[in-house]
């Protein structure tokens, strides 16, 4: 079985979203208000990476459920 590369798009939107989750983990102001200026960058360019991967590639990161308290 022949693995597929992921494409630059590909592999920085992974990034982007890696970025993400690691800020929101570690981020009190995001886990209690889901909000600071690095996260709102953060999410920013999430965004501007999903929209830039072809419609044939799925997204990975969807938004998952609210934490508890938000």
């Amino acid at each position: 079985m022949t693995l597929v590369e992921p494409t630059a798009e590909e592999r920085q939107a992974q990034e982007a979203y890696s970025l993400l989750l690691a800020h929101f983990d570690g981020c009190e102001s995001c886990q209690i208000e889901n909000y600071c200026p690095v996260g709102k960058r953060l999410r920013r360019a999430h965004r501007a990476t999903r929209f830039a991967l072809p419609a044939s590639v799925p997204t990975t990161g969807t938004a998952s459920p609210p934490r508890e308290g938000s």
